[in-house]
């Protein structure tokens, strides 16, 4: 979001292999000019994913077949320093995936294929004063999406074009800052379905007020929008943080939502819902902050949300073709926790991070009698990581674990996923070769080889390898 430009041009090239085919290139060059900085920023990767894959222990594996993917980006930033206190920011950026898409573990062959493309463009001017400040800025977005099954016949070329134009002023007056602005968003889209194309027109007026003193803020957001001349619902919120106690901060939250079909929901073919209704509803939050030392932090949240209407996409009870649809009541609320601690032993750096999340979201009000009062598909209910992270010198290891609860895939029948753990292993070790530094890392993903779905039907890969190389130049011109 805040590119840093380095006073030193700067020159960064990685080069990565793996398991199942993988390989990947990048190259990163920026360089700052005297009121002007530029960078340029190329990616390409591919990968095979014949992974193999198990229905279950006591079946032979399978190997992934008809999943090669090939992926290349560029993205083109620039920074125009126009004066003191203004500046003009230019960023590019365009990227395409071709990718087969393999057969279920129910289906015995595939050939269904999909391309990815897209290009972003971002032009900001920002003048920034002592007691008033202004921001104007704009943006296009061209994106298709192009879906190929000759088995089902399935031929849909999907064309999407976005234009964003906002500007914002920002006063400062003492302890209070106010942000007024306007924001107009321009969306059109055609598919196979809708040659003639579709589009939507929205505006919207913002204001923030902000308020700080020594031990607690407050923040109240007011926002009106219009799309395609009609009135969207007045969406304010309203934040408060207070420090009761050097160690202890507090934080309470609450604001309306409301969210339009997105094009995709209406309109995606196959599978798109052009009746859907747009979701409405209340949310609250509260958070509060422990830091017992320097060099521990404890966080506890919790949150509680009722949405009118829920857009929910969801598979059919027989057949692969997932669709939305409004669900009249969902109520969602959970809590959470966090624990980081760093230390330094001598030369060794450790860090140690852990966090649960526990996340009950039912429909509360529904047509389908057996989604009444149950969890929502592919939503678990428990979640938790832990992190260990430990530096010596040029050494570094790093190990991530990972924990998700079982998830409903079907109301009707129960039909569950079992819950999944995942281990990832990185190895690095750095040095200096003149004016390179350069980085050998080794990851270990999926380190306890586990047989997992995040999807029903769609098999994930096995214990795999990735070995990569990064060389940082210093360049002196």
């Amino acid at each position: 979001m805040n590119s840093h430009f380095p006073d030193q041009p700067k020159l960064q090239f990685q080069s990565g292999i793996g398991s199942f085919g993988k390989f990947s290139n990048s190259l990163l060059y920026k360089r700052k000019y005297k009121n002007w900085s530029s960078g340029l920023r190329i990616l390409y990767q591919e990968a095979e994913n014949d992974f193999p894959y198990w229905i279950n222990k006591e079946l032979p594996a399978r190997k992934l077949t008809h999943a090669r993917t090939e992926q290349v980006g560029l993205m083109q930033e620039n920074k125009l320093q126009l004066s003191k206190n203004q500046t003009l920011t230019w960023n590019i950026w365009g990227q395409q995936l071709q990718r087969a898409i393999p057969a279920t573990t129910t289906q015995r062959v595939s050939a269904a294929s999909q391309l990815d493309q897209s290009i972003r463009t971002t032009l900001n001017w920002q003048h920034l004063g002592q007691k008033m400040s202004w921001q104007a800025r704009t943006a296009f977005y061209k994106e298709r999406i192009y879906f190929q099954d000759s088995l089902a016949g399935v031929d849909a070329d999907s064309r999407a074009w976005t234009s964003i134009s906002e500007v914002e002023q920002t006063t400062n007056l003492g302890n209070w800052k106010i942000y007024t602005g306007l924001n107009f968003t321009y969306l059109q889209a055609s598919t196979d379905g809708y040659p003639n194309g579709v589009d939507q027109h929205r505006l919207a007026s913002f204001t923030s007020i902000q308020r700080q003193y020594e031990d607690w803020a407050f923040a109240i957001h007011l926002r009106q929008e219009w799309a395609n001349a009609q009135t969207i619902p007045f969406m304010p919120s309203f934040t408060m943080s207070y420090r009761c106690h050097p160690k202890i901060k507090i934080s309470v939250a609450a604001a309306r939502n409301f969210r339009l079909p997105s094009f995709n929901d209406l309109y995606w073919i196959p599978g798109g819902n052009p009746n859907l209704l747009p979701e409405s509803g209340w949310s609250q939050s509260f958070e509060t902050n422990y830091t017992p030392s320097k060099t521990m932090v404890i966080t506890w949240s919790g949150f509680n949300r009722l949405l009118e209407n829920r857009i929910l996409w969801q598979p059919p009870a027989n057949g692969f073709t997932w669709s939305p649809s409004n669900v009249d009541q969902v109520w969602s609320r959970g809590f959470g926790g966090r624990w980081s601690w760093n230390t330094q032993v001598k030369a060794v750096k450790i860090n140690l991070q852990s966090g649960y999340d526990y996340t009950l979201s039912t429909a509360t009000k529904t047509k389908d009698i057996f989604s009444l009062n149950k969890q929502l598909i592919y939503s678990p209910l428990h979640q938790g990581y832990a992190n260990i992270e430990v530096n010596w010198g040029s050494y570094g290891i790093h190990y991530l674990h990972h924990y998700t609860g079982k998830v409903l895939i079907q109301h009707r029948s129960l039909l569950e996923l079992p819950s999944y753990q995942i281990g990832n292993l990185v190895l690095e070790k750095s040095w200096k070769f003149g004016q390179v530094f350069n980085t050998i890392q080794l990851r270990i993903n999926n380190f306890w080889n586990a047989n997992y779905r995040v999807i029903e039907r769609r098999p994930m890969p096995s214990r795999n390898i990735e070995f990569n190389l990064f060389f940082n130049f210093n360049i002196t011109f």
